[in-house]
């Protein structure tokens, strides 16, 4: 007589765990969809006229004018969420007399910017613009400076 055997079968399963990387490659586009990582871009609205510039470009303005930049996150990957900060490096003239707001959390930024009446003559202002993205992977942040310069 033979002895019986039991047999069972084990199944293991692995589950591949798949991580989430913070985002990367940030840049700003301008509203009209331009600009790349390592090619920020940005656009100005004067008197309701877009035009889309180039960060390292000074900004000229005159005296008076209210000026509204349109700042659009770009980057690789996912994001759960935006934050955005204004920093004045140097306003030491009064070149701008108001920012409208100097922090957001969405992923497109349109902050105005008032110039004082009294600007002329070659007066500058610097101002820091930094976006910061998050998602599960971390956060990773970018920034741009605007020189204002009055005519």
């Amino acid at each position: 007589m033979g002895k019986g055997f039991d047999m069972a079968v084990i199944v293991v399963k692995f589950f591949g765990v798949s991580s989430v990387s913070a985002p990367s490659a940030l840049y700003i586009e301008d509203t009209a969809g331009n600009g790349s990582s390592g090619g920020d871009r940005y656009t100005t609205t004067i008197s309701g006229t877009p035009t889309d510039n180039l960060p390292f470009d000074p900004l000229m303005v005159q005296a008076s004018s209210v000026i509204t930049l349109g700042f659009v996150s770009g980057f690789t990957g996912s994001a759960t969420s935006y934050s955005w900060a204004i920093n004045a490096i140097d306003n030491g003239a009064g070149v701008i007399s108001s920012v409208s707001a100097t922090s957001a959390t969405t992923a497109n930024f349109n902050p105005v910017f008032t110039v004082s009446g009294g600007a002329s003559g070659g007066q500058q202002a610097l101002y820091d613009f930094t976006m910061e993205i998050t998602n599960s992977g971390g956060t990773s942040a970018h920034s741009v400076q605007l020189l204002f310069i009055a005519q």
